[in-house]
């Protein structure tokens, strides 16, 4: 078996979309005189959840485009307002859980959202998303349902009291679905990340040991160290077939990092065998927004089997 690169016509929208997003002067000047409409492009940035960060080179395209009915501007801007309320409002819950779990001893780590958004690009509102995700020890979940519900975080289904209902549903589920009744967010409490424990194991204790803590808006939010961010969002971007293009472009801030132990990345690639996972969602980052591949990564491209 061999190494085959992976080869794809992306879409003209989806090349535009890219071209935002990797400062692509050249591809955002063509991508505004005629390639797609006003309407396609905005489509695709609501979709992939990139409008917000690439608002000050979609506004002036869509003025200079006369081609465009004058409402996609004024679609364009309210979608964005809506979506950095809807983040403020997670903003507010997140800080309501933390706060809560801190004040009961209730170990945590935040997963993507607003701590991924403040770690990768300096700022909490820069990253689009639509929900809280919360991780917690498995033992610890019931304790950490009653605490929130006390506070206004509601479970949208009943959460089983028998301990022997709740470690079958440990068993077969990922997480837990609440509501902050405050704000309507939708919280997410985790035991583990992936409903496949073979393709990522939840290693709570030692990612625990090794988190990153990030400052922003009066919190102090545990997350994930650079190192696991890195794993984690390659292999919920590839299990999602990386569909919405902001979990890929995460991927791409990641790779382009000087300050990540990109030594420990490898070895941890090469002990949950993701090597091809790795490859394939790197030359898929490539082809779009031209993302290196850091040189400690380069055994795994030489080593791994196929990507085919």
């Amino acid at each position: 078996q061999h190494r085959q690169n992976v080869h794809f016509t992306p879409s003209a929208p989806l090349l535009a979309v890219a071209s935002l997003l990797k400062n692509d002067e050249a591809d955002i000047a063509d991508s505004a005189c005629g390639r797609i409409s006003a309407a396609a492009l905005l489509q695709h940035l609501r979709w992939h959840r990139v409008g917000l960060r690439v608002q000050k080179k979609v506004l002036p395209l869509l003025g200079a485009d006369k081609t465009a009915d004058m409402p996609s501007r004024t679609r364009y801007t309210a979608h964005n307002r809506a979506a950095l309320k809807r983040m403020a409002a997670n903003i507010e819950t997140l800080q309501r859980v933390v706060n809560c779990f801190d004040a009961n001893g209730i170990e945590y780590l935040s997963l993507k959202g607003p701590a991924l958004s403040q770690l990768l690009y300096g700022n909490a509102l820069t990253k689009e998303s639509v929900d809280i995700d919360v991780l917690v020890k498995p033992c610890d979940v019931p304790a950490a349902i009653a605490l929130l519900e006390h506070i206004g975080i509601n479970v949208l289904q009943p959460f089983p009291r028998s301990i022997s209902t709740w470690k079958t549903i440990a068993l077969m589920c990922k997480d837990w679905a609440l509501n902050d009744a405050h704000n309507s967010t939708h919280v997410e409490l985790h035991w583990r990340v992936e409903i496949n424990p073979y393709l990522l194991p939840t290693a709570f204790d030692i990612w625990y040991a090794r988190r990153r803590r990030v400052d922003f808006a009066g919190l102090h939010i545990d997350t994930l160290s650079l190192e696991d961010h890195v794993i984690h969002i390659l292999v919920h971007g590839a299990r999602s077939l990386w569909t919405r293009l902001h979990w890929l472009a995460d991927f791409d801030a990641l790779l382009r990092r000087d300050d990540i132990n990109w030594q420990c990345v490898c070895k941890s690639i090469q002990r949950l065998k993701l090597g091809a996972m790795l490859l394939f969602s790197w030359q898929l980052s490539h082809a779009l927004l031209a993302t290196p591949l850091p040189d400690a990564l380069a055994p795994i491209e030489k080593s791994d089997s196929a990507v085919t």
